[in-house]
């Protein structure tokens, strides 16, 4: 039996073994307006689903839902209805909190599929309050240095200006102090992380000091830390330093650390700092105002600190292409050396300074899920690490339902089922009745006659639990493969290229399909990858433990598969829904060299080609729903398309 169709029979016994939830396909449950690992302040939640498959004679009658603060919520046929063709709902809450939408189909006869949840979301529409500065305001006779506040039940971000203009979030960043020497206007604004702003918030400072003071601007803030290159990536660098005071203040001196004076300078001249090393450094400037100097024993001086030093790439634990598995809900520590921040995203996107800034990242998916995280750290001095990328699969934990039976029923036939052929030279005087010692159950293994049919008769039980293999050989020869952890290769056209390792050869899987591709990692070993198209098709790609790969295109309802037995075979999937495999090449008994190629059109009908020693033999095409199959057998390669007959195209 070929993989594919070993793989149906088995799967149809393994769902008729268990008495609950066995109508119904898994439910796949997911949000276009918010997502699990980021706060929001929007309070209108939409949740989107396709229809489950179904099974076992029944018919899908609706769905119930709940959206409510716990994870672990069951639906009931107490919740919320929903009718039997509904593929989205739009939620809105009015309380800050965490929540989590649950949804599961039901039949005719009132039974409940399996509970889907998506979640956490988490809502935030509050904004910072009490934004503050200390001092506030007023007349002063000295420089200030000035610090800002704000209170939110989740992190915040101050930030603010000095030139008159509103303050955003690309505006200056509030970290320490920072110091006013002369007549200044401070407006402030406080962003949360889910984005909610305060009002801004406006504070005059009248600075009055001697005319020969001079001041330093506001380019360093006392003791702080600052890059004066962009060696280390910083993007705000500090190459200068501005000189300040009274209008009749006109020129200044300057010195370095423990160095002497420099020369008599215009105020309007900066200070340049650029040649610097790192470390702490001290500046001391005296002014002059045309009549008398500051004097040098008493001149007005700026500490701080020079780092041009990236931090250390982030570390992520557990490492990159961990598969996660028996939980719901699992944490990523990020670590980096040298640095103050470290932000991320867990959407495949490219990381900024806007993304959320944390050292931990919560994953909680519903359905098993694939995750790429992308994170950079940043230092006090702004200097950014490069951009680390990692992905991890998420398993979630499978139990055998408690009312599944652990053993084999004990009214399970212990003889053949009554449609079994029998030979036609089988004596005609064969004992009517069982000899006495005869073994009373049936033996553990039964070897099956050569001539015996290939597939289950159509009305044995379907209720027998079975023990799924955990090697099948697929053919002739029997090929075992191993698929070691996907990598992921961003093309520039927005797409991505999924790489696996069967067995330590490396087979290449071009997904030509957007980010939003999901890749899971199944409870039997298998890479699951799924997309909807852009002409509305949804496209699955399955790479199976054995190697054998296999895709479909499910349009207007109507499904097309491709399936192949020859370990090793690429496939790539178009925007639009196209499905192309190939086969690697498959030198036969006779010593020809065959490949074949087959196509899903983003209509459904689907066609193959066998290329033979360079030469092209086509099959016909074939309708919407018709499915194609490609194996290898005894020096033979054979192209199957099955639809209300079975075609057979074999090079020999």
């Amino acid at each position: 039996m070929n993989f594919k169709s070993f793989s149906k029979v088995t799967a149809a016994l393994l769902l008729g073994s268990s008495t609950l939830f066995a109508s119904f396909g898994t439910m796949n449950v997911s949000s276009s307006s918010h997502g699990t690992t980021t706060q929001s302040k929007d309070a209108s939640l939409d949740f989107s689903w396709a229809q489950p498959t179904v099974s076992g004679g029944t018919t899908l009658n609706g769905y119930y839902y709940v959206l409510d603060t716990n994870i672990s919520t069951l639906v009931k046929s107490t919740n919320t209805a929903l009718a039997v063709n509904a593929t989205s709902k739009t939620e809105n809450v009015s309380v800050d909190g965490t929540y989590y939408f649950h949804i599961a189909p039901f039949a005719t006869d009132g039974e409940i599929g399996a509970t889907a949840t998506f979640g956490p979301i988490e809502i935030d529409t509050t904004a910072p309050t009490a934004l503050a500065a200390s001092p506030t305001g007023g007349s002063f006779s000295a420089a200030q240095t000035v610090s800002m506040s704000a209170s939110d039940t989740n992190s915040k971000s101050i930030y603010y200006t000095l030139d008159g203009t509103t303050p955003t979030s690309s505006s200056s960043l509030f970290s320490s102090a920072i110091t006013i020497a002369s007549t200044k206007t401070l407006q402030m604004i406080a962003i949360d992380a889910a984005g909610n702003e305060s009002a801004v918030v406006s504070q005059s400072y009248t600075v009055t000091t001697t005319s020969n003071i001079a001041q330093f601007g506001n380019e360093i803030v006392a003791n702080g830390t600052i890059a004066n290159s962009s060696s280390g990536g910083s993007s705000s660098f500090v190459p200068q330093v501005t000189v300040e005071g009274q209008d009749a203040l006109t020129d200044y001196k300057v010195k370095i650390d423990s160095g002497t004076f420099s020369a008599q300078t215009s105020k309007s001249v900066a200070i340049d700092i650029t040649g610097l090393t790192e470390g702490a450094h001290t500046l001391g400037i005296i002014g002059f105002d045309g009549t008398s100097f500051q004097s040098e024993s008493s001149p007005t001086e700026l500490t701080f600190t020079v780092d041009n030093t990236a931090p250390s790439t982030t570390t992520l634990s557990p490492v990159s292409g961990s598969a996660i598995t028996g939980t719901t809900s699992a944490t990523i520590t990020l670590a980096s050396t040298g640095s103050s921040k470290i932000y991320f995203t867990s959407d495949g996107s490219t990381p900024t300074l806007t993304s959320t800034q944390n050292s931990t990242i919560t994953l909680a998916p519903s359905v098993d899920t694939n995750y790429t995280i992308k994170t950079f750290s940043t230092d006090l001095a702004g200097n950014k690490s490069s951009i680390v990328t990692a992905t991890y699969s998420m398993i979630l934990p499978t139990s055998a339902p408690t009312d599944a039976p652990t053993s084999a029923p004990t009214s399970a036939p212990t003889s053949a089922p009554t449609e079994t052929e029998t030979p036609t030279d089988a004596p005609t005087d064969a004992p009517t009745e069982a000899p006495t010692d005869a073994p009373t159950s049936a033996p553990t293994e039964v070897e099956t006659p050569t001539d015996a049919p290939t597939s289950a008769p159509t009305d044995a039980p379907t209720d027998a639990p079975i023990e799924a293999p955990t090697e099948v050989s697929i053919d002739t020869p029997a090929v075992t493969v191993t698929i070691e952890t996907p990598t992921e290769v961003e093309n520039s056209d927005g797409t991505k290229t999924v790489t696996v390792a069967l067995n330590g050869t490396t087979e290449e899987i071009a997904i030509d399909i957007p980010q939003t591709a999901t890749q899971t990692t199944q409870a039997d070993g298998s890479l699951k990858i799924v997309s909807t198209s852009t002409s509305g098709s949804e496209v699955e790609v399955v790479i199976a433990p054995t190697g054998v790969i296999s895709s479909s295109a499910t349009v207007n309802g109507q499904k097309t598969e491709l399936a192949s037995s020859i370990a090793g075979s690429d496939i790539k999937v178009a925007d639009n829904g196209a499905i192309t495999m190939t086969t690697p090449t498959v030198t036969i008994d006779n010593g020809k060299n065959v490949q074949v190629t087959s196509i899903v059109s983003p209509t459904g009908t689907v066609s193959a080609t066998l290329n033979v020693d360079g030469k092209d033999i086509k099959t016909p095409e074939y309708e919407a729903g018709t499915d194609i199959e490609i194996v290898t057998s005894n020096g033979k390669v054979a192209v199957k398309a099955t639809t209300t007959m079975n075609n057979t195209l074999t090079f020999n």
